[in-house]
């Protein structure tokens, strides 16, 4: 995959994220643009509906060719060519690639029950306890403590399969031998 096929992916994947697909843009600041109207990257990332926005375009390009950023590259107010130039990079070193993407998807399956699920056993459990002493019938404090549970175990599991989806759209354009 050559530059002008990344970059015109990019594009694809940057114009099914804006709010206003047609609107005119620049490549030197191009991620301003995902909004309308253009807001600043840094106090864009101070407000969940941009920051959702801003990362289901980075999870689309992770998707699409099959790449994973660091921490560094997630914060970064990226313009479009060293967007392009990035993911050639990252395209060129399959190896590195693939390490990394392992990594991550480790990463975020310990985050499904790690410490947030610790967390959450730590302070439901006497919360159970208390209530059921209280009086209530078992299946109230139960049924309670269920629901942030199952909430944390989707969020991390949601975050894991994206990983999972991108290693596994790596290994179909990069066999890499055993």
């Amino acid at each position: 995959m050559d530059a002008t096929e990344i970059r015109e992916t990019i594009l694809s994947v940057f114009h099914a994220n804006r709010s206003e697909p047609d609107a005119p843009f620049e490549d030197t600041s191009f991620l301003r643009f995902l909004f309308n109207p253009p807001v600043e990257y840094a106090s864009a990332r101070n407000s969940f509906k941009a920051l959702r926005r801003i990362n289901r375009f980075l999870h689309g390009i992770e998707e699409r060719f099959g790449i994973a950023f660091t921490n560094d590259e997630w914060e970064k107010n990226w313009n479009l060519p060293g967007l392009t130039e990035a993911i050639v990079k990252k395209l060129g070193n399959p190896k590195a690639q693939v390490k990394f993407i392992e990594k991550r998807c480790l990463q975020s399956r310990r985050e499904i029950f790690g410490l947030p699920f610790m967390a959450a056993l730590v302070i439901l459990f006497p919360l159970v306890c208390l209530i059921y002493k209280l009086g209530a019938p078992l299946w109230m404090p139960l049924g309670l403590a269920a629901i942030p549970l199952a909430l944390l175990i989707k969020f991390g599991t949601g975050h894991h399969l994206h990983y999972r989806r991108v290693l596994q759209k790596f290994r179909q354009k990069n066999p890499l031998p055993e």
